[in-house]
């Protein structure tokens, strides 16, 4: 029994290992990322600004006689005016698949920068627009690369931390960051909190719930449907050691949970049902998080303070 255990171990580490050596490479069409972006009291009387967006590719361009994927957002949910974001044109996108690269232009830009390099080992410094057309003070490095499970198969994950050797990112292969495809993953204390809600290939949800749907936002109505059907109400908040979740109308479903600290590192990830229960969070440090529920129908997002 124990030998063939051995050779089972050998095997399935085999297995595993080889799988990672294969390559993802990005889409180049038929992809939908979701992200939400929430600015801390942006909105009057102190109320979060909730932006919710899709990323598509949508048909080629061709800029300096090379061939990009177009990224266009189609809608912009927000609870309330004057956000950094607008549908529309977002930029183009190539990879280098011998490279293992991805590179981006801006919109109203000509020049291409390196998006994702997928070659990244341990102890390297992360370059490229996701740092630089933020300003980024912090030095991020790779502090780990391993794997995850994605559509039956085994992907690369690389981990970002800052001087602090705080995570603050992660990406993954042929998919992108966990923050959202193209959002900043500088480090910002009490800054928005981008975040990758699902992403979808082929009319199939990838990531990180393969069960669930990832549909396109192009409306305010498909934003608004989880809140109205299980009017969802965190308390006490701020809160010290549990988060009550209560529903108004308990739905005989599961929901993906996320849980994200200030920073847009995941500190809480698992999947629930939407029905009235608590959490014991007494783990967390004090500070702002952000929570999101991803169900079959929509994303609702919240941000909570923990106390101590």
């Amino acid at each position: 029994m124990k030998k063939f255990l051995f050779y089972f171990s050998i095997l399935f580490f085999s297995t595993a290992s080889a799988q990672t050596n294969i390559y993802h490479p990005f889409p180049d069409s038929n992809a939908v990322w979701n992200v939400s972006f929430v600015t801390p009291w942006a909105c009057p009387w102190q109320i979060d600004l909730v932006e919710n967006y899709s990323y598509v590719l949508s048909g080629d361009t061709t800029i300096n006689n090379t061939v990009y994927n177009k990224i266009n957002v189609p809608f912009v949910q927000a609870n309330c005016t004057g956000g950094p974001h607008s549908s529309g044109y977002a930029g183009c996108i190539r990879q280098d698949t011998s490279l293992r690269q991805v590179y981006f232009i801006w919109r109203n830009d000509t020049v291409e920068k390196l998006l994702y390099d997928f070659n990244w080992e341990p102890g390297d410094t992360v370059t490229g627009c996701l740092v630089s057309y933020w300003n980024c003070i912090s030095v991020l490095t790779i502090s780990a690369i391993d794997s995850i499970i994605i559509d039956s198969s085994y992907r690369k994950r690389w981990h970002v931390v800052d001087h602090l050797l705080t995570n603050v990112a992660t990406f993954i292969e042929g998919i992108g960051s966990a923050q959202g495809l193209l959002e900043s993953i500088c480090p910002m204390i009490d800054g928005p909190i981008p975040s990758l809600m699902c992403f979808q290939q082929n009319g199939q949800s990838v990531y990180p719930n393969p069960n669930a749907q990832c549909n396109t936002i192009v409306s305010v109505q498909e934003h608004e449907i989880l809140n109205n059907e299980a009017g969802i109400f965190l308390s006490p908040n701020p809160f010290d050691t549990e988060l009550d979740f209560h529903f108004s109308t308990e739905l005989n479903t599961t929901a993906h949970l996320v849980i994200f600290n200030s920073m847009g590192a995941v500190v809480l990830d698992k999947t629930m049902r939407l029905e009235n229960q608590t959490f014991n969070l007494s783990t967390l440090p004090h500070g702002i998080y952000l929570v999101s529920i991803n169900s079959d129908t929509e994303t609702w997002s919240q941000k909570i303070l923990k106390l101590q």
